[in-house]
């Protein structure tokens, strides 16, 4: 059997998947958001609720406001926006400002 590699759906490059489960290049620069409370692992990741929704430099940026009152910029990629976007309780259409979401730095 030979290498399997493919193409990541969210950036483009090419990564082994016998050698990765997901892609090591967006796994390396993005941070992790979830709309929805995360099945596993629930202790890793934190809460914080929409402070701003953008787009810059190709990348989604999320600014959220912790359980501290700290503000946290988070950055995902620009093809997961409109995922991200979908399963948040929302109206097309409608701010995510305000709404709650589960989040993972990628220092963390």
């Amino acid at each position: 059997m030979g290498e399997v590699i493919q193409n990541c759906t969210v950036c483009g490059n090419l990564f082994n998947k016998d050698v990765n489960r997901s892609c090591p290049y967006c796994a390396v620069y993005y941070d992790r958001l979830h709309s929805r409370k995360p099945a596993h692992d629930i202790e890793c990741w934190s809460t914080g609720t929409i402070r701003s929704f953008n787009q810059q430099d190709g990348h989604c940026v999320v600014t959220v406001i912790n359980e501290d009152d700290e503000y946290v910029e988070l950055v995902a990629p620009l093809a997961i926006r409109d995922i991200f976007l979908s399963r948040l309780d929302i109206r097309d259409g409608e701010s995510p400002v305000g709404e709650q979401i589960w989040y993972r730095k990628h220092s963390d």
